[in-house]
C-alpha cells in the first residue's frame, strides 16, 4: 500500500510539471552546428539574465548537470558531464558548480549540447555532455566578488573571491578564495530528546553545535599550443580549518552540561598536466597526468554521562593518475581506446580514550597501497540518420596491499560491458537505451576504524570488504518543447555484493562496519523540465526535477527485506525565475521538498531529513554589464533538520528496543548580500 501511495504522489508531481509546460512561446537561439552538436548562443539565455556559466548550463533544455565523484580513485567516474572548451576540467578536486560559477556570461561565446554520434568526443559514459566555449580575448579579464550572510544566532558567512584570466592562445587563469562557512546539516541550535518504547520521555536536552569552516583556496592554470598540440597545466591548494564546539545541556530528569565538539585541520594539493595532439586525419591523442595529496588531522571530544570520550585521527593520502585516450573518426564510425593507471596510498591512525584510558580499536593503524589499471574500447556507429549505437567494453583491475594492525594483499578484476543506443523518433522526440555493468570501488576509509564522538558511534574497519557490482538498464525519453524540454527516465539496477552495514567483533565488543550483505535491487524514476511559461506570466521560466527511488535487500540482522542505506525515496525541487528586463533585474524562488538519508546499523536505524520543504528567494540587479548585486534569503520558514536514532540494546531484531533519540536543530533564516565586479569583459 505504501509503495502505491508513493507512485501516486510521483504521478501527481509529474502531472503538475507537465501542466506547467503545455502552452509556451519559442526561444530561437540554438543551431545544429554539426551532427550531434547543438549550439546555444548568449541570446538564448538573455531573457533569464543568468549571472554565471553554472546558471546558463542549468537553463539548457534536455540537460541535467551531473557532478563527478571526487572520492573515486582514478579518472573514470571522477569527471562530471560538462566540458570547457572541449575538455573536461583538469582538476578532480573542484566541483563543476565552483568552476562554472566563476565564469561570467560575458565570457561565454556559446554552450553546446553534445549527443551520441558527435565526432571526437569522449562521453565518459554519459548520454550527453555540455561544452562551454569561451570567447578568445587577449586583454586581461578579471572578477572580484564579496559576499556575506547573517544568521539569527549571530553567526556570519563572509566569502571573498578574485579571478584573473589573461590571453587568447597562451592563457593564464588564477583564482583565490577565502571564506568562513556556516552551517551544514549537522549543525544548529535545538533539542535532543530520548523516548522509551512506549513514547515516554526519559531525557530532555538543549543541544547546540556552532560550526564554522575557514577555507582558503588557490587555483591556477596555464595553457598554450605546443608541438602542434595543446598543453594545459593546472594547480590547486586548499586549506580547511573546521571548528564545531558542542554544548549538550540536560534539564530532565537531571540537570547537567556536557561540552565537547570537534576540530579538524585539512590541506590538500593537486598538480595536473594535460596534452592533446592531432595525429593524422580525424585522429587525436590525449594524455593527462595528475598528482593529488591530502593531510587530515581531526580531534573530537564528547561526554556520555560522566564519561569523557576523546578521539584523535591522523590521515595522509595521495593519488597519482595517468589517463590516456586515442580517438579516430572514419565516416559513420568512430573509435576510442583508453588506458588508465593509478597509484593510491593511505596512512591512517585513530585513537579513542574514555576518561583517559585508551580503548583498543580494530584497524586503528593502517597503511594501504593500491595499484589500479583500466583499459577501455568504444565504437560509435551511426547506423542510420536516426539511430546511433555505441558498444563499449572496459576491464579494470586493482591490487591492494594493507599493512599495520593487519596484513593483507588482495586482487580484483572486472569486465564491464555496456551498450548505448539513441533513436530519434522525430524532431521533437528522442529515445535512449543504456544497458551495462558497473563495478564500485572500495573506499579506503572503510578499511580503517572511525569514531563519531557526537553520536558515540564507532565504525570499524573491515578488511574483508569486496566491491559492489551491478547490472543497470536505463530508458530515457527526451521531448523538445519551444525554448525547453521534458525528460523522463526509468532506471533499474540488479546489485551483487551490496554494501551496507554489518556487525563485527571488536576487542571491546560488537561494533558496526560496512560489509557485503548479498543481492539487492534499486529502481528509479526521474522527470525533469526546463521551460518558459509566458502564458502564466511574461518572462517566467520554470525548472523542475523530481526523482523517486525504491530499493530492497535482505537485512543481515532480521533476515527480512528492507531498503538499502542511502538517500530517502523522494528528491524534488522546483525553481521559478522571473525576468524583469525593464528594471535590469530578476527574481528567483526555489522550493525543495524534504529530503535526507536513512542508515541501517546492526543496533540502530537512523533517519536524517528536514522537517518541512526548504525555500530560497533572491533578487538580482545588474545595473551595467560589469556589476551584479544580489540579495537573498534562505530557510525563510526556519525549517529544522531532524535526526531520529532508533537504538536497540544489542543486535537489532534479536534484543529489546532501548530508546529513540530525536534531535531537532536549526540555524534559522539566512539573509545575505552578494556583489560582483567584472573587469575587461
Amino acid at each position: 500500500m505504501g509503495g502505491a501511495t508513493h507512485v501516486l504522489r510521483l504521478a501527481r508531481k509529474t502531472l503538475f510539471v507537465l501542466l506547467l509546460a503545455m502552452p509556451m512561446a519559442a526561444a530561437q537561439a540554438q543551431t545544429e552546428v554539426k551532427s550531434g552538436v547543438t549550439a546555444y548562443r548568449p541570446e538564448y539565455f538573455t531573457s533569464s539574465h543568468p549571472s554565471s556559466a553554472y546558471e546558463m548550463v542549468g537553463l539548457l533544455p534536455s540537460f541535467q548537470l551531473v557532478e563527478g565523484n571526487t572520492t573515486v580513485r582514478g579518472y573514470a567516474g571522477a569527471v562530471g558531464n560538462v566540458l570547457i572548451d572541449g575538455r573536461p576540467p583538469s582538476s578532480k578536486q573542484e566541483t563543476l558548480a565552483t568552476i562554472l560559477g566563476r565564469i561570467t556570461p560575458d565570457s561565454v561565446e556559446r554552450i553546446e549540447i553534445l549527443r551520441t554520434g558527435a565526432e571526437g568526443v569522449d562521453f565518459l559514459g554519459y548520454p550527453m555532455l555540455a561544452n562551454v566555449v569561451l570567447k578568445p580575448n587577449t586583454a586581461p579579464r578579471g572578477q572580484v566578488s564579496l559576499e556575506d550572510s547573517f544568521f539569527r544566532h549571530g553567526m556570519s558567512n563572509p566569502i571573498g573571491t578574485g579571478r584573473l584570466s589573461w590571453g587568447a592562445t597562451d592563457v593564464l587563469d588564477m583564482t583565490v578564495t577565502a571564506s568562513r562557512k556556516a552551517p551544514d546539516a549537522g549543525a544548529g541550535f535545538g533539542e535532543r530528546d530520548n523516548f522509551d518504547g512506549t513514547s515516554k520521555v526519559i531525557r530532555k536536552d538543549r543541544y547546540q553545535i556552532k560550526q564554522e569552516d575557514d577555507v582558503w583556496n588557490l587555483t591556477g592554470g596555464y595553457r598554450q599550443p605546443l608541438f602542434g598540440g595543446l598543453v594545459h597545466v593546472t594547480g590547486l591548494y586548499n586549506e580547511l580549518r573546521h571548528f564545531a564546539p558542542l554544548l549538550d545541556s540536560e534539564y530532565f530528569p537531571v540537570v547537567s552540561a556536557a561540552p565537547g565538539g570537534d576540530t579538524e585541520f585539512k590541506d590538500d594539493s593537486e598538480v595536473g598536466i594535460q596534452y592533446n595532439h592531432k595525429l593524422w586525419t580525424a585522429s587525436e591523442l590525449e594524455t593527462d597526468l595528475l598528482r593529488r595529496a591530502e593531510s587530515d588531522h581531526h580531534f573530537q571530544t564528547a561526554y556520555a554521562g560522566t564519561e569523557q570520550d576523546v578521539t584523535v585521527t591522523h590521515a595522509h593520502s595521495s593519488e597519482t593518475i595517468s589517463h590516456n585516450v586515442f580517438r579516430q573518426q572514419d565516416g559513420d564510425f568512430s573509435f576510442e581506446g583508453g588506458l588508465d593507471a593509478t597509484l593510491n596510498t593511505l596512512e591512517n591512525f585513530v585513537e579513542l580514550a574514555k576518561n583517559g584510558v585508551k580503548i583498543p580499536l580494530p584497524a586503528a593503524s593502517v597503511h594501504i597501497v593500491e595499484q589500479r589499471g583500466e583499459g577501455s574500447a568504444t565504437l560509435t556507429w551511426k547506423a542510420t540518420p536516426s539511430l546511433t549505437i555505441e558498444p563499449n567494453i572496459r576491464y579494470e583491475m586493482s591490487r591492494m596491499k594493507q599493512t599495520g594492525d593487519s596484513v593483507l594483499t588482495r586482487q580484483f578484476g572486472y569486465i564491464k560491458p555496456r551498450v548505448k543506443a539513441t533513436y530519434k523518433l522525430d524532431e521533437a522526440n528522442t529515445l535512449r537505451l543504456l544497458i551495462g555493468r558497473e563495478a564500485g570501488q572500495l573506499n579506503f576509509q572503510n578499511f580503517v576504524t572511525s569514531v563519531d564522538a557526537k553520536t558515540n558511534s564507532v565504525n570499524g574497519g573491515n578488511k574483508n570488504l569486496v566491491p559492489q557490482t551491478l547490472w543497470q538498464a536505463e530508458l530515457n525519453w527526451e521531448h523538445a518543447l519551444p525554448g525547453g524540454s521534458l525528460v523522463l527516465t526509468a532506471r533499474h539496477q540488479i546489485i551483487s555484493n551490496t554494501q551496507d552495514n554489518i556487525v563485527i567483533k571488536g576487542v571491546a565488543g560488537d561494533i558496526n562496519a560496512l560489509g557485503n550483505i548479498g543481492g539487492g535491487r534499486n529502481t528509479e524514476f526521474q522527470a525533469s523540465l526546463v521551460s518558459p511559461i509566458p502564458w502564466l506570466w511574461s518572462g517566467l521560466t520554470v525548472q523542475a526535477n523530481t526523482l523517486y527511488r525504491f530499493s530492497s535487500v535482505t537485512d543481515p540482522q532480521t533476515f527480512t527485506r528492507r531498503s538499502i542505506s542511502q538517500n530517502l525515496p523522494w528528491q524534488t525541487k522546483i525553481t521559478l525565475t522571473q525576468d524583469l528586463p525593464e528594471w535590469q533585474a530578476r527574481l528567483v524562488a526555489s522550493y525543495t521538498w524534504p529530503n535526507g538519508s536513512n542508515t541501517w546499523r546492526f543496533n540502530e536505524y537512523r533517519v536524517m531529513h528536514s522537517q518541512a520543504p526548504q525555500t530560497e528567494f533572491f533578487a538580482e540587479y545588474k545595473p551595467t554589464s560589469i556589476w551584479l548585486i544580489r540579495g537573498y534569503v534562505r530557510n525563510l520558514l526556519d525549517v529544522r533538520n531532524l535526526q531520529e536514532r532508533y537504538l536497540w540494546v544489542g543486535n537489532r531484531g534479536t534484543t529489546p528496543f532501548s530508546y529513540l533519540e530525536d534531535r531537532r536543530l536549526t540555524f534559522g533564516p539566512q539573509i545575505g548580500l552578494y556583489v560582483q565586479r567584472s573587469f575587461g569583459e
